[in-house]
């Protein structure tokens, strides 16, 4: 089983174009909000150049679960395919339970709460744009970071990040070249 997890696309079609050489061979992908830009108040979605990336995503062959963000208007629920649900998506695969949520205003000690709440194995969220991957109380804490606006920097570059989940890891994934900067067990035996 592989699942890719993205948040932070903000519209950017060559990001998620990038990203899925990651996720070759995928499962799932968990978009963790903030899919497109904010709407305009004209709702004009093509002088955003949008339709692009809701092509990609309506066309995808790996099935896609979308926690809704702040930038995801109730007009993006209509022009993408793939469920966008709010304030949370719970996905259940091959005994695998993710809680993924965009996070913005949670505290980690809320999202180990919710996961629990939700038997969960790894929580996943977004919003920082800002890569972070640990292992607190029995529970995976994911942000993929962000592959179109990233604030991780690398020798004061931006480098953008995704993150997946396969044979029993978690990792954080360079975009450019799809090296794992950081990586967790899914058992809480092994060693981070």
């Amino acid at each position: 089983m592989k699942i890719g997890i993205i948040g932070d696309t903000h519209g950017d079609a060559a990001s998620w174009a990038r990203a899925m050489d990651i996720f070759d061979g995928a499962d799932l992908i968990i978009h963790t909000g903030d899919v497109l830009e904010q709407a305009p108040k004209d709702l004009d979605i093509n002088a955003m150049n949008l339709p692009e990336l809701v092509q990609m995503i309506n066309n995808s062959p790996i099935p896609i679960v979308i926690a809704k963000g702040e930038t995801d208007t109730e007009i993006y629920e209509v022009i993408i395919d793939a469920p966008m649900q709010f304030p949370h998506a719970i996905v259940h695969l091959e005994g695998l339970r993710i809680v993924a949520c965009h996070g913005l205003f949670m505290r980690k000690e809320h999202m180990i709460d919710t996961a629990r709440k939700h038997n969960a194995q790894v929580f996943a969220f977004g919003h920082t744009h800002f890569p972070s991957l640990e292992r607190v109380d029995g529970i995976v804490l994911v942000n993929p970071g962000s592959p179109a606006d990233s604030r991780y920097e690398v020798r004061g570059m931006p480098v953008p990040t995704v993150a997946t989940i396969e044979n029993g890891m978690v990792r954080i994934h360079e975009m450019e070249n799809g090296k794992a900067i950081r990586e967790v067990s899914l058992s809480e035996g092994d060693k981070p």
